[in-house]
This record gives structure tokens, C-alpha cells and sequence, in this order.
């Protein structure tokens, strides 16, 4: 029986250590898929900008003709 008991501690901590792991790698795909969002977050609003700023552009060339 102790044997068997060792066995199975020694089955749960490998268990552990791999879902403990596997959880690392999740949190890191986590973020890596946050940051590719907010990456095209902010790609859309600096497109935004600068079509707002060309238009502004082009109100100034209209003023100062």
C-alpha cells in the first residue's frame, strides 16, 4: 500500500506540474491574442486620424485659394 501511495503522489504532482503548464501557455496565448486585438484597434483609429487629417488638409488648400 505505501508503494502504491508513492505512486500516486508522485502521479499527482506530474499531474500538477503539467496542468500548471498547460495553464501558462493558455495565459500566454491569452495575451498574445489581446494584444493582436488591440493592435487592430488602434490601427483602425490611426487610419481614422489620418482621414481626418487629410480632410483637414484638403479645408486649407480650399481656404487659402
Amino acid at each position: 500500500i505505501d508503494e502504491t501511495n508513492k505512486r500516486i503522489d508522485g502521479l499527482d504532482k506530474s499531474l500538477t506540474a503539467r496542468i500548471d503548464e498547460t495553464n501558462k501557455r493558455m495565459d500566454r496565448l491569452y495575451d498574445v491574442v489581446v494584444r493582436r486585438d488591440d493592435h487592430k484597434v488602434l490601427e483602425r483609429r490611426i487610419v481614422h486620424v489620418e482621414q481626418v487629417i487629410e480632410g483637414m488638409k484638403e479645408e486649407l488648400l480650399k481656404l487659402a485659394a
